[in-house]
């Protein structure tokens, strides 16, 4: 089914399209910081992917992809962020806009032992690339977070967007992963999954939501945009 990534992407994409759409709400008059977004976070993880794809961590079975790439990546993956960012940027609009904010109780020294079991990891899984880089480029984030993003951090909104993008993520990378799609580089990953979906996959959406309320939140407070 050559199209099954495609329908993937436009599964992702398709209630928080129509639901911007039909509702009426504001989230689409941010559309410019949409659009900056999906851009720079887009072009990190394109980056990241395609030096992936080099190493050998993944491919796309070709029996699920339309087989037009570009830069030797399937324009489903070009898609899959696009729908990826969009959705997960609805999901904070809405929950920003209908929940109350509240400040979680966090001690400052909270991202010590998380960034000390990273790196433990990290020694232990030597040899193993993605596992390796989905480990340092979280470190290095929470440590970002945890300087500058303190507000962020501590909002429980954030983290109650943390939990409703957790959920799409199981199914769609299921789907992603069960069928297979994607198609990892055993040598270069744990072997861990959580069903079909590997462990690395759960700190690589980590990562990539919370740039996207990062980069998203940077754009909307630079101009004076509007969210309730």
């Amino acid at each position: 089914m050559p199209y099954a990534y495609l329908l993937i992407d436009l599964g992702i994409l398709l209630v928080p399209l129509l639901l911007s759409l039909s509702l009426h709400n504001k989230y689409l008059q941010d559309l410019r910081a949409i659009i900056i977004t999906i851009l720079i976070v887009g072009t990190l993880f394109m980056t990241w992917g395609y030096i992936a794809y080099l190493r050998g961590h993944w491919d796309w079975n070709p029996e699920y992809i339309i087989g037009i790439r570009l830069l030797q990546i399937p324009v489903e993956e070009y898609l899959f962020f696009v729908a990826t960012a969009f959705s997960c940027l609805f999901i904070w609009y809405a929950v920003i806009t209908l929940i109350p904010n509240q400040t979680v109780s966090l001690p400052r020294w909270w991202y010590v032992p998380t960034i000390i079991m990273l790196i433990t990891f990290y020694n232990f899984f030597t040899g193993k690339e993605y596992t390796q880089l989905a480990l340092l480029i979280c470190a290095i984030e929470i440590m970002y977070l945890h300087q500058t993003k303190w507000e962020l951090i501590t909002s429980i909104q954030f983290w109650i967007y943390c939990v409703l993008t957790f959920i799409p993520f199981l199914l769609f990378n299921f789907g992603l992963t069960s069928l297979p799609i994607l198609m990892y580089g055993e040598k270069f990953i744990t072997g861990i999954r959580i069903t079909t979906i590997p462990i690395e996959d759960f700190v690589y959406s980590f990562i990539m939501v919370t740039l996207y309320v990062v980069v998203f939140e940077k754009f909307t407070q630079k101009w004076g945009l509007s969210k309730n």
